[in-house]
């Protein structure tokens, strides 16, 4: 219903206050990966992110992608494609609807026309369902625009009302994250493709699936303590603090794309 309180409950407010806390600390890439796969999974746990920041001038759409698991370039090129590629068919249904959120739940047969359309889509890329919410400009255009895929359970209207609260923390937190500052000229090189050693970039790889040091420990045989050993040798050679900044760094880094 229209008239639904946004907050049900007291875990609600304090899942909301908690991940406000968090968006406003965000200043670097690494923070918001951090937050979107942290306790913003509380609110709308999901597997891939994509987000979209207007262009200077007007011009088009800039996008980026995090998410749980590797999206190769040809992926994101199909997701991210212009006019016909399916976030730009999320951005013309949100245009469409006057700017409300977006939800596709293909088992829910949402209708016909453009909903059939992004059904296929989503069918296509293999992606379970999606939310989708974006802040428009005075022209109309996103300014940002947020698409959730592979959203856990059922897509409900509690995820949709935690979307619409959280969107205008998510655009200033990507924002500032999307920022090109001017960094400091360190006396020691940045970390390379070839600063892991073959067993690291192992464990990293197992890091980025969501696997908890016992179980990588299973899967290779080592003890927990070895693994454990390990990941604070990653955290220091990509000069990070914890595992989802490493796994950030080691994309960008391309260190983490080992086969499953």
């Amino acid at each position: 219903m229209d008239d639904e309180l946004f907050i049900q409950d007291h875990a609600d407010l304090d899942q909301l206050l908690v991940n406000i806390e968090c968006a406003l600390r965000v200043k670097k890439r690494p923070d918001f990966f951090s937050w979107v796969q942290g306790v913003f999974q509380a609110m709308i746990p999901h597997e891939c992110l994509i987000c979209a920041l207007a262009t200077p001038g007007g011009g088009g759409l800039q996008m980026d992608w995090m998410a749980s698991f590797p999206v190769s370039p040809p992926q994101f090129a199909e997701l991210s494609r212009p006019d016909d590629g399916l976030v730009h068919q999320l951005i013309n249904r949100w245009q469409r609807s006057a700017w409300r959120p977006v939800r596709v739940e293909p088992e829910d047969d949402l209708g016909a026309g453009a909903d059939e359309v992004l059904i296929r889509l989503l069918d296509g890329m293999r992606l379970r369902n999606t939310v989708a919410h974006g802040l428009p400009g005075l022209d109309g255009r996103p300014l940002g625009f947020f698409a959730f895929f592979q959203v856990g359970g059922k897509i409900t209207q509690q995820h949709v009302r935690r979307l619409q609260l959280l969107l205008p923390y998510l655009h200033a937190a990507f924002l500032r994250a999307s920022i090109d500052r001017p960094q400091i000229t360190e006396t020691r090189p940045g970390p390379t493709a070839d600063v892991l050693t073959q067993r690291e970039s192992e464990i990293l790889h197992w890091v980025q699936r969501g696997k908890s040091n016992s179980e990588i420990a299973q899967i290779l045989s080592i003890s927990p303590l070895t693994v454990k050993n390990h990941v604070q040798k990653i955290l220091r050679k990509l000069n990070v603090q914890n595992r989802a900044q490493a796994v950030a760094r080691g994309m960008s880094l391309k260190l983490t794309g080992m086969p499953a």
